[in-house]
């Protein structure tokens, strides 16, 4: 696509408003959800998994695959958020605030990104409202659903009002 160059991910990367990324999703395209995101839900999942025991962030950030520097800054965001509290001392660290159950989506996004925007109006043009509406209804489902799912609803496999898998 002219102007648009391939990420090392497979992602076409542009000035275009739909980007398609080469076998990723069912009909191949997708909306970037930005990674501070991703990286809280994975540090707050593996937190729950501790049963309430203090991680540390050097261990954190070989677990999450991410450099100590920028883990540093998620558990800030997320500590001045009282997502999670820090542990002074010799078996100090980082864990859960409160239970899992006790926390949305909802909640991390905010916490981490400040709010949820799909679509910014680029002009004062009263044609552009019709494109800003729509996406306004669309941000609004993706709001409910995340204010509906736990944390704990969705490190169990819940999310979306799906059940968990059946193992066999």
């Amino acid at each position: 696509m002219p102007g648009c160059k391939t990420s090392k991910a497979g992602a076409i990367t542009g000035n275009r408003a739909t980007r398609k990324r080469r076998g990723n999703g069912e009909n191949g395209y997708m909306i970037r959800i930005p990674l501070r995101i991703g990286y809280a839900l994975r540090i707050l999942q593996y937190m729950d998994k501790q049963d309430r025991r203090a991680v540390n962030a050097a261990d954190l950030s070989e677990i999450v695959d991410v450099s100590y520097l920028y883990m540093m800054k998620v558990l800030g965001t997320l500590r001045n958020a009282n997502i999670i509290e820090s542990l002074q001392g010799r078996y100090g660290g980082y864990r859960l605030a409160r239970d899992a159950s006790e926390m949305t989506v909802f909640d991390i996004v905010i916490a981490v990104e400040g709010e949820v925007v799909l679509y910014k109006r680029h002009s004062g043009s009263d044609d552009e409202i019709v494109i800003k509406e729509y996406f306004d209804q669309i941000e609004a489902l993706m709001i409910s659903e995340m204010q509906k799912t736990t944390l704990r609803d969705l490190f169990n496999g819940l999310a979306a009002g799906k059940e968990k898998p059946v193992a066999i």
